[in-house]
């Protein structure tokens, strides 16, 4: 997993550590953000510094996809990639940044393939729904991408170099410089691959291993931040994320030759605004978000081309104010409100769209049970559905020393994309917001101390969602060439998780272990079709994963292994993609010299060399190789 796993008792703060020391602690949570402040008795991870080192040149699925129990839908190395939680699609799932949701409105969701992890400060995995503090599509679960800005005298130049199989290159920069009053924090990113890699198709037995053709990419990507401290409780800061991603589109196993390209460019903008009041503070963001993606597909020179432009634009504005009103109690609220833009040659004309909400919350410390509670109500509004009223409440706290237990009850919802209601042909503009209750608690067994050896934690986490008016798309009766989108599918989604995670100091060794293992059931309720009881497509019943690393002062070795059971790809399970086994080899050392720090890192994916798929007939690489150096420059 490895990962830092959320507090789960008492607002608890984190270590004053040097950024730039690579340490693997026990559980540490900031209580500012809404997902640690309003989000009690769910389930939260947050990666620790090596892990991040460790990705630094990688994008966001590599991350996911190797070190966390979240089912990451790949289509192979720079194609699309999606997040499955505990059952759900990949548009019931939230992408957050600074505490924007970045999803795109057409289809909304985002292609983690293109989001790089040295663009993150802080990257955390909420499970469990939480449209009651997000908004809207958070049924599944979330993530959320930060880059913290910190008032300190600092000057920090790095600059990492990566080459790997398959032809694969990639650079990344930063530069910080700050004091107490202000700071310019400056982050550059650049990729290019061929993902030439060579595949053995099971659909030709017998014959030589084929190259995947057709899958290169280049890309570059700039995040500048800037913010300013007032000291007198004012702290404003401005974000920029531009990106560009220029990709082939390989073809299936089973396909003739793909000659398709994907353009992908966006623009993010962030304005924020914090004024600290007595025992509270003030927030307002006002944001920007611009996505283009320009496909082409080459199909028949002489017949048929494919030639489609998406363009989307999301004007987004909030504002929250949280006050401390008694020792042991804590009120908060705030209003949001979006407007979206597309502009979709597949539609028969521009589209827009408006969406607002309030909310409020309520903390209370229970100081005589240790137990702390936690209420969110929000109300939303469309100018193209009725929005439900989404409440949730959640508890945490001990029952013995070494006992804790979470517990969560919320409903929420997810509004049709633009696609599933403008799309010609096919569209449903008739169609109504996905409804769902979901509950899940957790006992955590501990034993965990700050800087004490022997440190272990074991959580068990039952959970349970049921989604009404699930949207699935369906051929028309009347057209069964063209497939529409309707609220016809209930779904029963619940399960069991186990988690675990022990670390040991020996002598100047450091070893950390962790595991887990998820039990998926999600079926269909409704009688529509052959689907009936059935698990979904690509949700495997039973998946787990496990991470060993030791470190030996300024060296650390970890192994990470990831099990993903079978999964089915037709809708009556009559087909199913075998089980599969993903292990990956880790060296990092780092080389400290006055002001220069250097760190040298090594990676072996894919380590058993094992064939395998995530997504039907679209093969994923065998054993490859990575190395990375990174220089940081510290006065």
């Amino acid at each position: 997993m490895s990962m830092m796993i959320a507090s789960l008792i008492k607002p608890t703060y984190s270590q004053n550590n040097q950024e730039d020391t690579v340490r693997f602690l026990l559980p540490v949570t900031i209580q500012s953000t809404s997902i640690n402040d309003n989000t009690l008795g769910l389930k939260v991870y947050k990666f620790d510094s090596l892990t991040l080192l460790s990705y630094r040149s990688a994008t966001l699925d590599d991350l996911l996809r190797n070190q966390s129990p979240i089912e990451v839908i790949s289509y192979g190395p720079g194609s699309l990639s999606t997040i499955s939680f505990r059952g759900t699609s990949s548009n019931h799932t939230g992408l957050f940044w600074n505490g924007i949701s970045i999803n795109p409105p057409n289809n909304g969701m985002t292609d983690i393939s293109l989001l790089p992890v040295a663009f993150f400060s802080d990257v955390e995995v909420q499970f469990g729904g939480s449209s009651p503090v997000f908004g809207n599509g958070n049924i599944g679960g979330s993530i959320h991408l930060n880059n913290e800005l910190e008032y300190k005298h600092k000057n920090q130049v790095g600059l990492g170099i990566s080459v790997g199989s398959f032809h694969d290159y990639r650079t990344n920069f930063s530069a910080t410089f700050s004091n107490e009053q202000w700071n310019s924090s400056t982050a550059l990113f650049f990729i290019q691959a061929k993902n030439d890699f060579p595949y053995q198709n099971p659909t030709k037995p017998g014959q030589p291993d084929e190259k995947v053709q057709n899958a290169a990419r280049k890309g570059v990507g700039l995040l500048q931040s800037i913010g300013y401290n007032f000291n007198n409780g004012n702290l404003i800061d401005f974000n920029v994320w531009l990106q560009q991603m220029d990709r082939e589109i390989p073809s299936s196993m089973i396909s003739v030759p793909s000659q398709a390209d994907q353009f992908d460019r966006s623009l993010r903008a962030l304005l924020k605004w914090t004024r600290s009041i007595n025992q509270g503070y003030l927030l307002v963001k006002t944001s920007y978000l611009d996505d283009f993606l320009h496909y082409t597909n080459v199909i028949d020179a002489a017949t048929l081309s494919i030639d489609s432009k998406i363009h989307t634009k999301s004007y987004i504005a909030e504002g929250e104010l949280k006050k401390q009103i008694t020792e042991n109690l804590k009120l908060g609220g705030g209003v949001h409100a979006k407007t979206d833009q597309a502009i979709v040659g597949a539609y028969d004309e521009n589209k827009n769209q408006l969406q607002s909400s309030i909310f409020i919350a309520a903390t209370w410390q229970i100081p005589k049970i240790n137990w702390t509670a936690n209420m969110n109500i929000r109300q939303g509004w469309s100018s193209d559905f009725k929005v439900p009223l989404t409440p949730s409440v959640g508890f945490e706290g001990e029952l013995k020393k070494w006992l804790a237990v979470k517990v969560s009850i919320s409903k929420n919802f997810r509004l049709p994309t633009m696609n599933e209601r403008y799309w010609v042909p096919g569209g449903n503009i008739e169609l109504q917001p996905e409804i769902s209750w979901n509950e899940e608690v957790s006992l955590i067994i501990s034993n965990s101390k700050a800087e004490k050896a022997g440190e272990c934690e074991l959580i068990l986490t039952l959970y349970n969602s049921n989604i009404d008016d699930w949207i699935l798309w369906l051929p028309n009766n009347d057209t069964p060439d063209i497939w529409s989108p309707v609220n016809i599918q209930k779904v029963w989604a619940r399960g069991l998780e186990i988690q675990g995670e022990t670390k040991h100091h020996i002598g100047n060794m450091n070893i950390q272990a962790s595991a887990s293992y998820a039990y998926t059931k999600s079926t269909n309720e409704e009688k529509i079709n052959e689907s009936y009881k059935k698990q979904l497509m690509y949700v495997p019943e039973h998946s787990g994963n496990i991470l060993i690393r030791c470190g030996i002062k300024n060296s650390f070795i970890s192994y990470s292994h990831v099990f993903t059971g079978d999964r089915y790809v037709l809708r009556d399970n009559s087909e199913f993609l075998p089980a599969h086994n993903y292990g990956k080899l880790s060296l990092t050392h780092q080389i400290t010299l006055n002001k220069y720090q250097i760190s040298l890192l090594f990676d072996i994916g894919n380590l058993w060399n094992k064939s395998y798929q995530i997504v039907q007939n679209y093969p994923m690489p065998g054993r490859s190789y990575k190395a990375s150096i990174i220089f940081k420059f510290s006065n």
